[in-house]
C-alpha cells in the first residue's frame, strides 16, 4: 500500500511527482494499493500484477477532483491460483449535496471577472507611460502640493523599475 500519486506513466501532479506503474511490476509484490489521490484511476493488470487506485471514499476538496465521480472501493480476492479485484460503487450522498455547489460557481464567476478586470486594466496602462501620467497631471486641477507628490511617487516607480 502506497499513499502518493501513481498512474501508469510518471508524471507531476500539483507539483507532486506521479509514480510509474511500469516502475513498480519490478518489485515482489503481486498487488499494488494507491492512496492520496481522490480521483478514480481505475484498476490496471500489467504483467499479472495488479495496480489498485480508485480514488478516496470521501469526495476531497472540490477544485482538485472530478466532483461527479462515483465513490467506490476495490475488494480484493488473493485466491489461490489467481486474484481477483472488484470495484464496488458506494452508496453516498450526491456532491450537490455535500458540496454548496452554487457558492463554488458564483466564487469561479467572481475569479473569472476579476481575471477580465485586470487582463483589461493591463491592457489599458500598457499604451500609458509615465510622462503621459505627468503630461496629465499638469492639466488637471489639483493643489501644488498633490501634483508634486505624485510626480515624487512617479519617479520613485521608475527607479525602482
Amino acid at each position: 500500500m502506497s499513499h502518493c500519486f501513481a498512474l501508469p506513466q510518471a508524471g507531476e501532479y500539483f507539483g507532486e511527482p506521479i509514480l510509474s506503474y511500469h516502475d513498480r511490476v519490478s518489485l515482489p509484490f503481486s498487488v499494488f494499493h494507491f492512496g492520496h489521490d481522490h480521483r478514480d484511476n481505475g484498476v490496471t493488470a500489467i504483467d499479472g500484477k495488479w495496480f489498485i487506485n480508485v480514488g478516496a471514499l470521501s469526495r476531497g476538496q472540490m477544485s482538485h477532483e472530478n466532483i461527479g465521480r462515483d465513490v467506490k472501493c476495490a475488494i480484493v480476492d488473493f485466491g489461490e491460483t489467481e486474484t481477483k479485484v472488484l470495484q464496488v460503487k458506494l452508496s453516498v450522498r450526491p456532491a450537490n449535496e455535500v458540496f454548496d455547489l452554487a457558492l463554488k460557481a458564483q466564487k469561479e464567476r467572481e475569479r473569472d471577472n476579476i481575471e477580465q478586470f485586470v487582463t483589461g486594466l493591463s491592457q489599458d496602462l500598457a499604451d500609458i507611460s509615465p510622462i503621459n501620467f505627468k503630461e496629465k497631471l499638469s492639466t488637471m486641477e489639483v493643489p501644488d502640493q498633490v501634483r508634486k507628490r505624485v510626480v515624487t511617487y512617479i519617479e520613485q516607480a521608475e527607479a525602482a523599475s
